[in-house]
């Protein structure tokens, strides 16, 4: 849902992105293990495979690795603690998450993976269309 396209973090919430992201993950993984091997020998679809192990390897899986598991802990806690009544005030999911200790660093990350997301979109659309 959230892949390629512009984040808003004003509007957007973090966890959700995190969630589309791990499932691009795990359905482009699928596929390319499963694109039949005749398929493979065609440079479109060797162009197809590199790119997306590319933006697999070296865009989303080093983000994730690196601020998946510390927000979502960091963010369910908040939240606990605002769903429980804990919370000195009752605020929104957005207004939460920017209250991460290293919002900076990973909204700043998040771009960056994200612009090179917007890329992918665009240079798959690009490879379809020649094929």
């Amino acid at each position: 849902r959230k892949i390629g396209l512009p984040i808003d973090f004003e509007h957007d919430v973090i966890a959700e992105i995190y969630d589309s992201w791990f499932n691009f993950f795990s359905v482009t993984r699928d596929l390319v293990k499963g694109i039949p091997v005749n398929q493979v020998k065609r440079d479109s679809t060797q162009a197809i495979i590199k790119l997306s192990i590319e933006v697999l390897n070296e865009g989303l899986r080093p983000y994730l690795t690196r601020w998946q598991a510390r927000f979502r802990h960091w963010y369910e806690r908040e939240i606990n603690k605002h769903d429980e009544g804990k919370a000195d005030r009752v605020i929104d999911p957005q207004q939460i998450q920017a209250n991460f200790p290293q919002y900076a660093d990973l909204k700043e990350d998040m771009q960056r993976v994200n612009q090179a997301l917007i890329r992918y979109r665009r240079k798959m659309h690009e490879l379809v269309l020649k094929d």
